[in-house]
C-alpha cells in the first residue's frame, strides 16, 4: 500500500510594519515601484535572521524613512496570500525618536486620521490591519 505524500506550504515570510501615530494620525506610506506599487501600506519590510520584531521595525524605518524610532507594543497580525509569496505581517505601535520621515523607498506619505483610514487603496496585506489602529487612534491620549 502507497501513501500519498504530504506537501506543505513554503512558512511565510515574516514581516514587520509599523504603525507611527502622531497627533492622532498614522502615517501611511505608497509604494513606489515592485507589483504593490501605488498601493497604501504601513511602513516595515521583512525580519532578518537573528532580528527581533522590535530590532527589525527601528531599523526598516531608519532605512526607509530616515527616523529612529521604538517599538512600543505589538497591535495586530494577518497571513495574507499573495500570488508569489504568502506573507505574515505584524504590526507594532512605534514611537518617533528623532528625524522627520523621508520618502526613501516610497513615493508619497499620508498622516491620517481614524475616519480617513478608509480613504486610501491599501495593500491587501494591510486591510485587515485598519481596524487595530482605528482603534488606537481613537482611544483618548495617555
Amino acid at each position: 500500500m502507497t501513501t500519498p505524500c504530504a506537501t506543505t506550504a513554503p512558512a511565510p515570510l515574516v514581516v514587520v510594519a509599523g504603525a507611527v501615530i502622531a497627533q492622532g494620525r498614522v502615517l501611511a506610506t505608497r509604494r513606489a515601484t515592485g507589483t504593490l506599487a501605488g498601493l497604501w501600506e504601513f511602513p516595515g519590510g521583512k525580519l532578518e535572521p537573528g532580528e527581533s520584531p522590535q530590532e527589525c521595525i527601528e531599523r526598516e524605518l531608519m532605512e526607509e524613512l530616515g527616523i529612529t524610532v521604538r517599538a512600543e507594543s505589538f497591535l495586530a497580525r494577518n497571513v495574507h496570500a499573495y500570488e508569489a509569496v504568502s506573507i505574515s505581517l505584524s504590526l507594532y505601535v512605534v514611537t518617533v525618536l528623532g528625524g522627520s520621515p523621508e520618502l526613501r523607498e516610497h513615493d508619497q506619505s499620508r498622516w491620517l486620521a481614524g475616519d480617513e483610514l478608509h480613504s486610501l487603496c491599501w495593500a491587501p496585506a494591510d486591510i485587515p490591519l485598519l481596524e487595530a489602529v482605528g482603534r488606537v487612534l481613537a482611544a483618548p491620549p495617555a
